[in-house]
């Protein structure tokens, strides 16, 4: 897992671009202590995140796992527990909970509170002062917790709420946008996108209609929701790989299957 020097009080504000690097091994490293507890799926860690405080539905999880976003305290807390139990054979709400002392949970800890200053401080290096009418930013929608059959435990000291986030100006989100979709693909869109490319038998690059698509996804994605399906089709088509016709049927472009090959070799 790496590791993270804590930020200096007198070193100059960070850019987005730090934040951007650390949040993505910080995901990275998501990824594989989900891989190394036996890689459950989406809808079994939304299920076990609930027993430990907050339940994540799915669109959220591949949020976190792809490093589109920083997660929420509470949602790390409920998140990492969730994966560390997700291997056991046997699970029991009383005896397979892990607590929120538990020390494998400090490192975690430690690296979100870094996370959230390097978020901070750089999101104030590039934001704008808002005039005085200008309407803030919405608030993200979070998700409700979720009720548990636990028994009632005494619960820990809350941590202290992060500091509100400052609205994003237009030129701080097109940077972070350029690079959320210059980044690798995600597990979910490299098996879709490879499908699609090149069905079985293996041929050249075609033009799949929607309906290719939809039994293309349903086969190769098929614990996936439809909501999280949707989300990674729209994902490929933001990023070019997916042009759609006006006959309804997609192209898969040239930069998909440059995509494709330099997910293959990383």
């Amino acid at each position: 897992m790496t590791e993270l020097e804590p930020l200096a009080r007198d070193s100059p504000p960070p850019s987005p671009d730090v934040f951007q690097r650390e949040l993505a091994a910080f995901a990275k490293d998501l990824r594989s202590l989900r891989i190394s507890h036996g890689n459950p799926s989406l809808q079994k860690i939304s299920e076990l995140a609930g027993l430990h405080g907050r339940g994540l539905v799915k669109s959220t999880l591949s949020d976190i796992f792809n490093g589109v976003r920083l997660p929420e305290f509470d949602s790390l807390m409920s998140l990492v527990p969730a994966l560390l139990i997700s291997d056991s054979p046997a699970l029991t709400s009383s005896s397979q909970r892990v607590s929120r002392d538990d020390p494998r949970l400090e490192e975690w800890r430690t690296r979100w509170k870094r996370l959230k200053g390097l978020q901070t401080e750089s999101q104030d290096d590039t934001v704008a002062n808002p005039e005085p009418d200008q309407e803030s930013a919405p608030e993200l929608e979070i998700e409700p917790d979720l009720e548990s059959d636990l028994e009632s435990t005494p619960e820990p000291e809350p941590e202290p709420e992060p500091a509100p986030e400052r609205a994003l100006s237009p030129a701080a989100l097109l940077k972070i946008l350029r690079r959320q979709l210059a980044q690798p693909l995600s597990d979910d869109e490299y098996i879709l996108l490879d499908a699609l490319a090149f069905p079985a038998p293996r041929s050249a690059p075609g033009r799949p209609g929607l309906n290719r698509i939809a039994e293309t996804a349903v086969t190769c994605l098929s614990q996936a929701s439809a909501g999280h399906i949707t989300s990674v089709l729209r994902s490929l088509t933001a990023r070019g790989f997916l042009q759609p016709g006006p006959d309804g049927h997609h192209t898969i472009t040239d930069a998909a299957i440059r995509a494709l090959a330099r997910r293959r070799t990383s």
